[in-house]
Order: C-alpha cells, then structure tokens, then sequence
C-alpha cells in the first residue's frame, strides 16, 4: 500500500495491488462513446472476421460483451451513434455521455458514476475501449487467475483504498 505523502492533505485514495477480484464482483465499463470519424463507420458496430472459431460477423462491442458475460455487470456508455452502439449491445447497461467531445476520460467517468450507483458497488471496474476488440480470451482469463497475459504489455488490477 501506498504511503501517505505526509504533507497534511488529502491526496486521494490510496492503491493496494495484488488484488484479484472475482468475475462476479467486477464491472465491464465498455466506452463506446467516440464519434469514430478516423475509422468512417461506428467502431462498436464493425463487423469483425473471426478466423479463431468466434461467431462470424460479430461486432466489436458484441465481441468485448461476450467475453465479460461472466462479470457481474455490463454497462456500455454511449455517446456519438448512441442508437447504433446500443443495437450491439445485447444483455448490457447503459452510461450516457454527455460530451464524449472532451475525451475519453468524459467516458471513463460517466461509465463509472452508472458502474457505482448500486446497492452493492462492484470490488472492481474493468474499463475496456471498444476499439480494442481482439484481446484474446485468454488474456481475460489471466486477468481474473491472476496469471501474466500473454499478449498485453501489462494488466493488473488496482484497488482503491479510501484514505
């Protein structure tokens, strides 16, 4: 656990690593907010070529939804295309950005205002971008096992301690 700075304020939570929550207690947080004006079309809506035994012609965000059904809970956060998005988005909750004009970030937060308000609060948040949709299934497992990803730099998952 991280030390307190020691100066006399209030520098926000603190971090504990080492944590590995349980499938079950975790929230998918999926950004799907972007206006996708590189890409031409709606990321979470682009139909993907599943040469590894996947459902062909599944979208990016039916993909991501697939591999988190065993977490706890889904939620999408629209934004640009919100309708298209939430068409893909079988079985998910839904976060509404406001101003996914200012960045993703603007995502991250309303995603986790809508992952947060409920009775019980998951242990984690997993916050995945819809335009990383071919991370392997593997790599999700590892996250949950503890284990290394075999084809991510880095993954590990944080928890927040309240000062």
């Amino acid at each position: 656990m991280a030390e307190p700075h020691g100066c006399g304020h209030d520098h926000g939570p603190r971090v504990r690593e080492g944590f590995f929550p349980h499938p079950r207690a975790c929230t998918l947080v999926l950004l799907a907010a972007g206006a996708s004006s590189r890409m031409g079309s709606v990321k979470a809506a682009l139909r993907l070529r599943a040469p590894w035994g996947e459902p062909p012609g599944e979208t990016a965000a039916a993909r991501i939804l697939r591999l988190c059904r065993p977490l706890g809970r889904r939620v999408v956060v629209l934004g640009h295309h919100a309708d298209a998005v939430r068409r893909v988005s079988l079985g998910a909750d839904f976060a509404m950005n406001p101003s996914p004009e200012d960045g993703m970030f603007s995502s991250v937060r309303a995603g986790l205002r809508v992952a947060l308000q409920v009775q019980r609060p998951p242990d984690a948040v997993l916050i995945w971008p819809v335009d990383v949709p071919l991370v392997g299934v593997d790599s999700v497992r590892a996250l949950f096992a503890g284990g290394a990803p075999s084809d991510c730099a880095e993954a590990r998952w944080v928890r927040f301690v309240a000062s």
